[in-house]
C-alpha cells in the first residue's frame, strides 16, 4: 500500500481474531471494527485506534454525531420464548449483557422520507 495505509476499518460482520491478525500483518496497518448502515448515516460506531490491534475487539461506541438507544421488542422472542427487553441482564446463552432489543439510532444525515427522527434497524440483539 505504499506505506501510507495506517488504519483499516471493517464492518458488515464480526471479524475473527485470526482474520484481524492476518490483515494487520498483510497490510502493515492497524485493523479496527466498526458498525453502520448504508441506508442512513454510514457509520454509527467505531472502536477507534484503541481497538486496533486487539483481536476480538468490539465495534466501539457511537461516533459523536450519532445517538443510539436500545428499544425493547416484546413481540419478538428468543428460542426460549423470552421477549427481547432493553432491561435484560443476560443474553440467550445466560451471559451478562447490557440489555437486548432493537438498535435505534438518529443522526443528522438519516434519510427522512417520510420525516423520521430515529431509524429502527429491525435487528434484535444483545448488547
Amino acid at each position: 500500500m505504499g506505506g501510507r495505509l495506517r488504519v483499516i476499518v471493517t464492518g458488515g460482520a464480526p471479524l475473527s481474531a485470526d482474520t484481524q491478525a492476518f490483515a494487520e500483518t498483510a497490510f502493515g496497518a492497524a485493523v479496527t471494527p466498526g458498525y453502520g448502515l448504508t441506508e442512513t448515516c454510514g457509520i454509527v460506531s467505531a472502536n477507534g485506534l484503541c481497538g486496533a490491534g486487539r483481536p476480538g475487539a468490539t465495534c466501539g461506541g457511537p461516533v459523536r454525531t450519532v445517538r443510539v438507544r436500545l428499544a425493547s421488542c416484546p413481540s419478538l422472542a428468543d428460542r426460549d420464548g423470552r421477549p427481547y427487553l432493553a432491561s435484560d441482564a443476560l443474553d440467550e446463552a445466560g451471559r451478562p449483557c447490557f440489555g437486548r432489543g432493537e438498535v435505534c439510532h438518529s443522526h443528522e444525515t438519516v434519510v427522512r422520507i417520510p420525516p423520521i427522527s430515529t431509524f429502527s434497524t429491525n435487528m434484535a440483539l444483545p448488547l
